[in-house]
């Protein structure tokens, strides 16, 4: 369990599912990049929602086991040669794609958008 709002990778929470344990974390900054919400764990808005949700866990042995195999699936995702796997589809993208459109002159905002629609179009990446 991880009630902080700010984690930058969580990277405790990725200890814990590699090793078969279920999370429940604060839906803040971070947190929600690492817990997948009823698949991995839960994330919560509040401290009744968080308490709700570990007393949840310790009740039931078939969702526990359920997201403790899915632990262990995913976070294989964030070894570090599958995140940079990730990584140089996005470089790729933007150089390939973005750079001969001159993108490289507009705002970073618009930039950035473009950036994040090809990662929610292309599995395994997120932002």
């Amino acid at each position: 369990c991880l009630y902080s709002w700010v984690e930058a990778e969580g990277l405790v929470l990725l200890e814990a599912m590699a090793q078969g344990t279920p999370s429940v974390g604060a839906n803040g900054c971070g947190i929600q990049d690492v817990i997948r919400h009823k698949k991995t764990g839960f994330l919560v808005n509040n401290l009744s929602e968080f308490e709700k949700r570990v007393i949840q866990l310790f009740k039931d042995d078939d969702l526990r086991a359920e997201f403790s195999k899915n632990c262990k699936k995913y976070v294989k995702l964030h070894r570090i040669d599958e995140v940079a796997k990730r990584w140089i589809k996005i470089y790729k993208f933007t150089i390939n794609e973005l750079y001969p459109l001159r993108y490289y002159k507009r705002p970073i905002e618009e930039r950035f958008q473009k950036v994040f629609e090809f990662a929610q179009k292309t599995p395994g990446i997120s932002f």
